[in-house]
């Protein structure tokens, strides 16, 4: 299993992670996914699943002030998603040795749980959050240019007109669930990794869980949603189901009341429940209760290569992990020859293996200096 990750720079120069590398060094993944994303607290004996969409935000920083973590006000204040994706700050359990790792999700000294959602809901989250109405924050590129490029079969996309919610559904319909982005990759695979999780709760029953961990810890805690996705949310019975389904992000701008009933429509409803059918059934029995839960253990070890362990080898694949680069531009000589070179680029954690395809082509479009096609 290999979920989606993105590639990132180091030393991109942002304000934040300029600040927070005065005090952390950068992290490198030792563990296999999805335990590299577990946050532990060691003070509290806790282990957290994080499923994106799923309060996330909210459980991830309860579990740094939880922890007690050297300078957690710089990642409560810079971001906890960021800050503890790309340093190594103790919240993880990604961040401790391989031997604390091994003991942490066998021990059953530890209270372990997670959180899941209606999976239809998560994804409407998802689409409204990423595409819609926080598309120009930049982090939000790294999600969704992939979809849109795909969906708009172009390297060259506007992320800000984007794609509509039926678009984006019959990409995830025809993509490889394991190797989608962690927002709308779908919940189980994220918890395989400890022997059992004590209870697995919704997000109508985070008020259980706060409860349960205010009973473990013996503190007076806190767990609320620090990320609403629609800020315009109307009353679901004011309007017919998937009424935006075919709309663009830009001509929902002026919308004054948008509801998670209003991209419902039933045909994709139903095709959305039948991809993700794992986690409504997960979802069901959680809303009746999940108490030891065994989603089966990850064998961990040191620096494991993910890379490695996926091989893309059919077109499709291929296609949408490469990247073209130019260098120079294309010139004739008085012979009428010329030459430009073009550096082909994995931008994914995937090898890449050409042997399998018989012939690969490379189409293009030449242009002179005021931008009319030549060829």
């Amino acid at each position: 299993m290999l979920l989606w990750q993105p590639n990132r720079a180091l030393g991109s120069g942002e304000p934040w992670e300029a600040a927070a590398a005065q005090h952390f060094e950068y992290s490198t993944d030792t563990l296999p996914r999805p335990v590299n994303y577990f946050f532990v607290c060691e003070q509290e004996k806790l282990l957290y699943a994080p499923i994106a969409k799923c309060a996330c935000t909210s459980v991830k920083r309860l579990m740094v002030e939880l922890s007690q973590l050297p300078h957690s006000e710089l990642i409560l204040e810079h971001g906890v998603h960021q800050v503890t994706d790309l340093f190594c700050t103790g919240a993880k359990l990604r961040d401790h040795d391989i031997d604390t790792a091994r003991r942490v999700v066998s021990s059953a000294d530890y209270y372990k749980f997670a959180i899941i959602r209606e999976p239809v809901r998560r994804i409407i989250s998802a689409y409204t959050d990423k595409f819609l109405l926080n598309r120009h924050t930049p982090g939000n590129r790294e999600h969704t240019l992939d979809p849109v490029r795909t969906i708009r079969c172009d390297s060259r996309v506007d992320l800000n007109q984007g794609v509509t919610f039926r678009e984006f559904v019959e990409y995830l319909l025809a993509s490889d669930p394991a190797r989608l982005d962690p927002h709308w990759a779908p919940q189980h695979l994220f918890l395989p990794g400890v022997d059992r999780y004590n209870d697995i709760f919704t997000m109508e029953q985070l008020d259980r869980l706060q409860a349960k961990l205010c009973e473990v810890t013996g503190r007076a805690l806190t767990v609320g949603k620090h990320n609403t996705t629609l800020t315009r949310e109307a009353p679901a019975e004011e309007h017919a189901a998937g009424r935006f389904v075919d709309t663009l992000p830009p001509e929902l701008d002026t919308v004054a009341k948008i509801n998670a009933r209003d991209f419902m429509a039933a045909d994709l409803v139903e095709r959305l429940q039948d991809y993700y059918r794992q986690d409504v059934e997960l979802y069901r029995n959680a809303s009746e209760g999940l108490s030891n839960y065994q989603p089966g253990l990850v064998k961990l070890e040191k620096n494991p290569s993910d890379g490695d362990n996926i091989v893309l080898t059919t077109a499709p694949e291929i296609a949408r992990c490469m990247n073209l680069y130019t260098k120079g531009y294309f010139a004739l000589n008085a012979a009428g020859s010329g030459t430009l070179s073009i550096m082909i680029a994995n931008t994914m954690p995937y090898r890449v293996d050409f042997s399998e395809l018989p012939s690969c082509h490379f189409t293009y479009t030449a242009r002179n200096t005021a931008g009319d096609a030549l060829h």
